[in-house]
Formats: structure tokens, sequence, C-alpha cells
């Protein structure tokens, strides 16, 4: 008899640990949600070959799943120079990638190294970034993603501008 009501209090106190364990994943989900639109802009500074660069990122287009949401954005790059803060080159290219819901961290990557909407003067590669959104959806950190063989960027600091 006690073995039984052992029984049934454990398999209670289970249940009640899954419930508050499912509304919290639930509330999280849709906190990113919340905190994610199209049309933000994400403005990342980063430093390539010791030139500074600011990276404008627009959200264009998010797909949500249970996991993850996939990110389409337009990123416009301006280098500066290191010096008396004059712009030396700009350009833009399409990004794409995921952001992790659970985790918060993101790989925007571009659609090929030579693949420019608006083309810098000089040879330059486009880039991408992998790195984490913090908590309260205000900014993110991480490192400067480059194409295979393309050395010379650092890691980013990033503030996130809700539309």
């Amino acid at each position: 008899m006690k073995l039984h009501w052992l029984r049934r209090k454990i398999v209670a106190g289970i249940s009640l640990i899954s419930a508050v364990i499912t509304i919290y994943i639930t509330v999280d989900s849709a906190n990113l949600n919340e905190n994610i639109h199209t049309e933000d802009v994400w403005k990342a500074n980063y430093s390539c070959n010791n030139h500074k660069a600011l990276l404008n990122i627009r959200i264009k287009e998010l797909d949500y799943y249970s996991d993850e949401i996939k990110i389409n954005a337009l990123a416009a790059f301006t280098e500066v120079d290191r010096f008396d803060g004059e712009t030396i080159n700009n350009g833009a290219f399409e990004l794409r990638g995921i952001l992790n819901r659970g985790t918060r961290n993101f790989e925007l990557k571009p659609l090929g190294p030579h693949e420019f909407i608006i083309k810098p003067k000089e040879s330059y590669s486009t880039i991408g970034l992998v790195g984490q959104i913090d908590s309260e959806f205000i900014s993110a950190t991480g490192r400067v993603w480059q194409p295979e063989g393309y050395v010379g960027c650092k890691g980013f600091d990033m503030t996130i501008i809700k539309s």
C-alpha cells in the first residue's frame, strides 16, 4: 500500500516538472519570436587587416521552425580609414543563415565569396558572422566568418536596432 502511494506521488511530481519545463520552453521560444523582426537592423563593428568596418544587416525574411529561425538578410559594409575615419570602400551582399532558438547562437554566411549586389572598388571578399545574441536581444558578439583561404578578419560586436 505504501509503495502504491509513493509511486503515485513520484508520477505526480514528474508530471509537474514536465509541465514546468514545457511552459518554460514555450515562453522562451515566444520571447525569441517577439524579439526578432523583419526590417530589424543589426549593426556590427569588426576589423579586417587593420581596417575598421561597419556592417549593417537588414533582416529581410524570417522562417520560423521548432528549434531555429532561418534568416535572409541584406548586408551593407563601410570600411573606414583607421587614421582619419574617412570612408575607404563600401559594398553590399546577401546573407543567409540560422538562429538557434534555445541558445541564441546564429550563423550568417554570404551566398558566395564574390557575390556582391554593390561591388566594392577593390578586390574584396564577402564575410559572414558567427556568434550569440545576448539574453536582452540588444547586442551580440562573435567571430567573422571568411571563405576558405581568406584571413585577416577578427571578432565583431553588434547592436540590434528594432524595426
